[in-house]
């Protein structure tokens, strides 16, 4: 008898052992295969362009059911948006993330950070040209000043004559 007990405990030791390691099981929320494959897509292959796509689609999915999933999903299309240098859409979503959830949310802080930071580098002046000469040919170590010359230092061009200035805006710039 006593043998039996201890085969039978063995056999529901085996068995919790089996569903800790293989994971429980569970329904699946809705929008979190989406959210999943969006994730991989930005994270791993490096392509936030297709991850908007899949996170628009987890987000419509987990809006009713989820809202922690939705939010999630609203966050990282923010991140895509930034990723792809889409500065203003992204700041919408983050500002959308913020009237959408409560003011204890995680969410909330990460949208304000992010904010911060757009708003830092929408304030940046970019110009980006190429110096040629009548000819059209490259013109390399070109010197070009943008803004007040006394506070900024001269950029140069490269040797194809690729120049990138960046500035903080000031309002009017000159060249």
């Amino acid at each position: 008898m006593r043998k039996i007990f201890h085969k039978n405990i063995i056999a529901w030791i085996g068995c919790l052992f089996f569903f800790l390691c293989a994971g429980t099981v569970r329904a699946e929320t809705p929008g979190e295969t989406e959210f999943l494959k969006a994730y991989d897509l930005e994270q791993a292959a490096g392509d936030p362009g297709q991850a908007i796509s899949y996170y628009r689609t987890a987000r419509q999915k987990a809006l009713p059911l989820d809202p922690e999933l939705a939010a999630r999903a609203l966050y990282r299309l923010g991140l895509c948006e930034k990723k792809r240098g889409r500065l203003a859409e992204a700041r919408d979503l983050f500002s959308q993330l913020l009237k959408e959830t409560g003011t204890a949310s995680a969410w909330q802080e990460a949208a304000r950070r992010e904010l911060a930071d757009l708003q830092a580098q929408m304030e940046r002046l970019r110009i980006e040209g190429r110096v040629v000469d009548l000819q059209g040919r490259p013109v390399s170590g070109a010197i070009l000043l943008a803004g007040e010359w006394t506070f900024e230092p001269p950029v140069l061009s490269d040797a194809e004559g690729n120049f990138r200035v960046e500035r903080t805006a000031s309002g009017q710039e000159s060249f």
